[in-house]
């Protein structure tokens, strides 16, 4: 029987991709380097800021620009640029807040585990849903990041329970794989920064098209 829900946050939870943006196409301004578009960045993030802004940046800018040193540069960029606009979201995405709420009330424990680092979690959940809504928000820690299960199992076990008592539900690939290396029921939504396809390729234990279907998941 599940009894704990890990959500993934950036497309998930709440729709962060226009700061995130931002952030980018302020450091590539910086530093001379191409912006990239909405559509694009859809396709870069979800694996932590910084594989974020290698990819962004590009193996060969950076090995032209001194490589390790110039990366760790544009990095703390990038990161006082985004840290600027982190809190420039209003509102999670349709449904999800009442579907949560429906979860909390039905006794499901929520938390959140996110690729992004631990402040920005924090400020984001803190601003878009009611206070000590979440039993534990996660970022970025000395554990490996998604799709690594570490982070997911850490969760379970701080609240005592077994992977098989877990979800997982996210938006990309890194959540599905977390779900499935960590040996919990893995649950995707396609309102996010993936497509459906790519989704329905990894084999999820489940897809949920919008909150409704998401409630019918663990609530039916």
């Amino acid at each position: 029987m599940i009894k704990l829900l890990i959500f993934d946050l950036d497309g998930t939870l709440v729709d962060t991709l226009t700061t995130i943006q931002t952030a980018v196409n302020a450091t590539m301004k910086e530093y001379g380097f191409k912006q990239y578009s909405y559509d694009e960045m859809r396709t870069i993030v979800g694996h932590g800021a910084r594989k974020l802004i290698r990819d962004v940046c590009t193996a060969d800018n950076l090995d032209k620009n001194g490589g390790e040193e110039f990366f760790e540069k544009v990095y703390s960029f990038y990161s006082d640029a985004y840290y600027a606009v982190h809190l420039d979201v209003e509102k999670p995405y349709n449904g999800v807040l009442e579907a949560l709420t429906k979860f909390k009330e039905a006794g499901y424990k929520l938390a959140v585990l996110s690729n992004k680092p631990n402040e920005f979690v924090e400020g984001i959940l803190n601003k878009i849903f009611p206070e000590n809504f979440f039993a534990h928000m996660q970022g970025q820690t000395e554990l490996p990041i998604k799709p690594h299960p570490a982070g997911a199992l850490a969760i379970a076990e701080k609240f005592g329970y077994t992977p098989e008592e877990c979800a997982f539900i996210g938006d990309a690939e890194t959540d599905v794989m977390t779900g499935k290396n960590a040996k919990m029921k893995s649950v995707a939504v396609t309102w996010g920064y993936r497509d459906r396809d790519l989704l329905e390729s990894l084999e999820p234990d489940a897809i949920a098209d919008n909150a409704s279907e998401l409630e019918k998941i663990f609530l039916s």
